[in-house]
């Protein structure tokens, strides 16, 4: 469920902003706000995030975008067809998604030991 409501908000702001880094910015704010054990923040980062990319990416593909990523697969050197940079885009997106929820629940720890000690 969580994945799902992170994949839909990220794909709403992808969809109504030009900006493509909110696949670190809600990740790293659901880390902060909702996870409850890192690993569980990790993998609903990382799924998110990666499904938002590989979906984004086949459409892309999908609606004549193909000459795009070809040039882009040229400009990386990466062999074959347009399918690698699409696995590419995929993995760097899954990991991205997954640190930087992982971040958050992190960064809710580190705050909530220095509000103990005080």
């Amino acid at each position: 469920m969580r994945i799902l409501i992170l994949f839909l908000a990220m794909l709403i702001l992808h969809l109504l902003t030009p900006f493509w880094w909110w696949v670190f910015v809600l990740p790293l704010a659901y880390g902060f706000l909702a996870a409850k054990k890192g690993w569980r923040a990790f993998a609903a980062g990382m799924s998110s995030a990666g499904l938002l990319w590989f979906a984004m990416s086949v459409i892309a593909l999908l609606t004549r975008s193909e000459t795009i990523l070809a040039k882009v697969n040229v400009m990386v050197k990466l062999p074959g067809e347009s399918y690698l940079i699409i696995l590419a885009a995929t993995i760097i997106a899954m990991l991205c998604g997954g640190f930087a929820a992982l971040t958050g629940f992190l960064l809710r720890a580190a705050t909530r030991s220095v509000e103990r000690r005080a």
